[in-house]
C-alpha cells in the first residue's frame, strides 16, 4: 500500500474563470493508482486496487478523524433547493443556469445531512463564498471516487461550522476538468479566499499526512 504524501513545495497557476481570477495551487502530491481513476482513461481499463495491499498491516489514519456517513438525503423540492442555497450560502448577483448540472452541496439542514443540487456557475459561486469550500471531483464508473463519499459526508458533518462541502461530478460538469487540468478522479480541492488548492488527487485511507490534515494545512493557512 502506497502512503500519499503532500510535499511542501506548491505549483501556483493562475485560471481566469468567467472574469474573476482564481489562483489554482497544485500540490504535489504522490498519486497512487490503485487509489485514483485517470480522466482520460477508459474506465473499463481502470487499476483495481491489488490484494498485496492488505499483507502489510498499516493504520487507516483517515478513520482515526472521521465517522464516515453512508448516505444522505437528496432535496429534490425546488422551493426548498432555493430556500437551502440562499440561506446557507452567498449567491450575490449569480443567476442559475440549466447548463450547470453535477454539483451537489452537502451540508446539515433541520439537524439532517442532506445533498442539495446547485446550478449556479460554480467558479462563480466560489468566489462569493465567505465559507472556505472543500470540493471534491468524482466520476460515476470510479470505484476509489465511489468510495471515497462516506468519508466525505462524514467531513461535511465534522466541519458543518468550518467550511462548505460539495461534490463534482465531472461526467456532468465536464468544462470543470479544463479549468481544473484534471487528471485524476477522486480529487479534492479547497476554495478560500479566491485561491482554489488541489490537496490530494486520490483517496488513500492510509494517507500520511491525511486528507484532514490537508483540509486543516489551509484552514490554517494566513
Amino acid at each position: 500500500m502506497n502512503i500519499l504524501k503532500l510535499k511542501n513545495t506548491i505549483n501556483v497557476r493562475r485560471l481566469s474563470l468567467l472574469f474573476i481570477t482564481l489562483i489554482l495551487c497544485f500540490s504535489l502530491v504522490a498519486c497512487s493508482k490503485e487509489k485514483s481513476d485517470s480522466i482520460e482513461s477508459n474506465p473499463s481499463e481502470q487499476n483495481q486496487e491489488s490484494d498485496s495491499a492488505d499483507l502489510i498491516p498499516q493504520e487507516k489514519k483517515l478513520d482515526t478523524q472521521v465517522e464516515p456517513i453512508d448516505t444522505v438525503k437528496e432535496i429534490t423540492d425546488a422551493d426548498m433547493i432555493d430556500s437551502i442555497i440562499k440561506d446557507q450560502t452567498e449567491i450575490g448577483d449569480l443567476e442559475k443556469s440549466k447548463d450547470n448540472k453535477g454539483i451537489h452541496l452537502i451540508l446539515k439542514q433541520d439537524k439532517e445531512l442532506v445533498s442539495v443540487p446547485m446550478d449556479y456557475p460554480f467558479a462563480n459561486w466560489l468566489s462569493e463564498q465567505k465559507k472556505p469550500v472543500l470540493f471534491e471531483c468524482i466520476a460515476d464508473y470510479s470505484k476509489p471516487a465511489q468510495e471515497s463519499l462516506p468519508y466525505l459526508y462524514g467531513i461535511a458533518d465534522h466541519y458543518q461550522d468550518k467550511l462548505l462541502v460539495c461534490v463534482v461530478d465531472v461526467t456532468e460538469a465536464k468544462d470543470l476538468i479544463d479549468m481544473l487540468e484534471l487528471k485524476y478522479v477522486p480529487s479534492f480541492f479547497v476554495s478560500k479566499d479566491l485561491n482554489v488548492f488541489q490537496i490530494a488527487t486520490s483517496f488513500d485511507l492510509y494517507a500520511n499526512p491525511s486528507l484532514i490534515d490537508n483540509i486543516e494545512q489551509v484552514l490554517n493557512k494566513e
